[in-house]
């Protein structure tokens, strides 16, 4: 694997036009209450247990939590979990959840009209769901370390607040798994009420909640008002009101809403508009400094380079 570099543009103009709640189009252009960018490839599914690549694991971790997180230096955090413990074998992870984390309340779904705690046997749902062949989740592999030799699978649901995890053998990075797209943490009333459906009417506890979405055209995620995190200062997160995404497929279109203010970031950027804005050595280019930031960040990548030995 080689160290690469990640490169994002973000708009020095504020947000984005529709995406208020009742997504008027009259919505100011210069309205800080909202988050616009641009997708692409477009979006298949919004249910975690599909989100194989980067593009739903974006939106997927604005509707969703799970036990653990990523802060920005990639060192794991609690998140729907207060805490953990592990004990002397190394094998066996108990974790605490947080009394405050609620899923938002979605009136014409039993159960969750009015909104209800997460508890561990939502956990354990959640994570059991990634090994039903009718899923086809291709994020089984992150249970793989369990004793699923054990009656209840490895996941064993202590009380309404704690759930631990059997190992088979120690394994430290364990914690880490429970923060992937994967293990997000989803309420059983909602996969079972909307059946395969759920991949457009996906029910979190994270900061946003899905709005509207119409596939190839835009999605719009609002808000969730019952959200538990806060920031520095003690306020509510998150801060914007909305993010709206659309799904323009067109190279040309998408650099000229950057430029325009239409959209507020983009990840990328097309070999064709390489020039327009950047220099040879790779820095922002005089013309967009006013109204560009650009933002690099190493990563990880792996690429496979195929070579052809046949004498032939």
């Amino acid at each position: 694997m080689f160290p690469q570099v990640a490169v994002f543009f973000i708009a020095g103009f504020a947000a984005c036009v529709t995406a208020l709640p009742g997504c008027k189009p009259q919505t100011a252009l210069d309205d800080p209450r909202v988050f616009r960018y641009n997708e692409s490839t477009g979006l298949l599914s919004l249910d975690p247990a599909q989100a194989r690549s980067l593009e739903p694991m974006w939106v997927v971790d604005q509707i969703f939590d799970a036990l653990t997180q990523l802060d920005t230096v990639l060192q794991v955090r609690p998140c729907i979990a207060s805490d953990w413990r592990l004990d002397t074998s190394g094998t066996v992870y108990t974790f605490t959840l947080r009394g405050d984390v609620r899923f938002p309340a979605v009136p014409d779904l039993p159960g969750l009209a009015s909104g209800r705690s997460v508890v561990a046997e939502d956990v354990r749902y959640s994570l059991e769901r990634l090994r039903d062949p009718d899923v086809a989740s291709a994020g089984g592999w992150i249970l793989d370390p369990l004793d699923a030799t054990r009656a209840d699978g490895g996941i064993a649901v202590l009380d309404e607040r704690t759930i631990a995890f059997h190992l088979t053998q120690p394994f430290p990075a364990f914690p880490g798994l429970l923060s992937t797209a994967y293990a997000s943490v989803l309420p059983k009333e909602a996969v079972e009420h909307y059946g395969p459906d759920f991949r457009r009417h996906p029910v979190g506890s994270g900061p946003f909640k899905l709005a509207w979405w119409e596939e190839d055209v835009a999605l719009v995620l609002h808000r969730n008002e019952s959200y538990w995190e806060r920031d520095e200062t003690g306020a509510s997160l998150p801060h914007l009101e909305a993010v709206h995404i659309d799904f323009v497929r067109d190279a040309g279109a998408e650099a000229a809403g950057l430029k325009s203010g239409k959209y507020d970031f983009v990840s990328g950027l097309h070999p064709a508009y390489m020039e327009d804005f950047l220099l040879p050595n790779g820095g922002l280019h005089p013309a967009h400094a006013d109204d560009f930031r650009m933002i690099t960040t190493p990563y990880l990548k792996t690429d496979y380079i195929g070579m052809n030995v046949d004498p032939a």
